[in-house]
Formats: structure tokens, C-alpha cells, sequence
């Protein structure tokens, strides 16, 4: 089963995102800020991080950026839910991330999302 870093500060949101994650059998674990997230990026090999790009304690391009600089480097799909994702979307790109989810997105959104990633097999 392959590691899945979730960023994100809602609670609701996040407990829900690592539910559909497992259930998509990703091995999921939830970070609700830049710090923990941060020292979670760097315990054990990373697959995927889904990283909110507003969070506490900072914004996730530090988080993106960290692991971005992974050897090997994980699949990274940003997620905002601020009205301009198209320029958030550069930015991220620019820190390393290889795309966006807009919030609110879909369950077949977040599926898909994760399926597009080389470690769309988590198995």
C-alpha cells in the first residue's frame, strides 16, 4: 500500500478525504498544517501529497516545495478553494506540484486525481 500525505486545515474536509483515499487503498494520513505536515513529509517514503495551499502556520507551497525536493519524488496535486485557481495553480506548478483539485471538487474528481499519478496503483 502506498503513502498518501493529505494537508488540509477543515476537519470535516479532511477526515473525509482520508475515508475516500483508504477506501481507494491508499495508506492515508492527515496533517492539518504546514509543521506537522513538514515532519510528515520527511518520516518514510511519500507516493502522493494532496496539499491545501491556505493552512496554518504558513501556506503549502513550503510543504509543496519539501516534496518536491524528495528523491523520488512524490505525485503532488495541490487543492484551493480560492476564486482565482488558475493563477494558484502556476504558483503551485512552479513549487513543484503537477496539478490542482478546485474546491469543492467531486469524488470522482479526487478519483481520478489520484489515478492520473504514476503511483495510481497503490497496491
Amino acid at each position: 500500500m502506498k503513502r498518501l500525505l493529505i494537508v488540509e486545515d477543515d476537519e470535516v474536509l479532511g477526515r473525509e478525504l482520508v475515508r475516500r483515499t483508504r477506501d481507494l487503498g491508499w495508506q492515508a494520513e492527515l496533517a492539518a498544517s504546514v509543521e506537522p505536515a513538514l515532519s510528515a513529509v520527511g518520516r518514510a517514503p511519500l507516493a502522493m501529497l494532496l496539499c491545501d495551499l491556505r493552512l496554518p502556520g504558513g501556506n503549502g507551497l513550503r510543504v509543496i516545495a519539501a516534496a518536491a525536493a524528495l528523491d523520488p519524488q512524490p505525485h503532488i496535486i495541490a487543492m484551493t478553494g480560492m476564486v482565482d485557481a488558475g493563477f494558484y495553480l502556476e504558483v503551485a506548478r512552479r513549487a513543484g506540484a503537477h496539478g490542482v483539485l478546485a474546491k469543492p471538487f467531486t469524488a470522482a474528481q479526487l478519483a481520478a486525481a489520484l489515478a492520473g499519478s504514476p503511483s495510481a496503483n497503490p497496491a
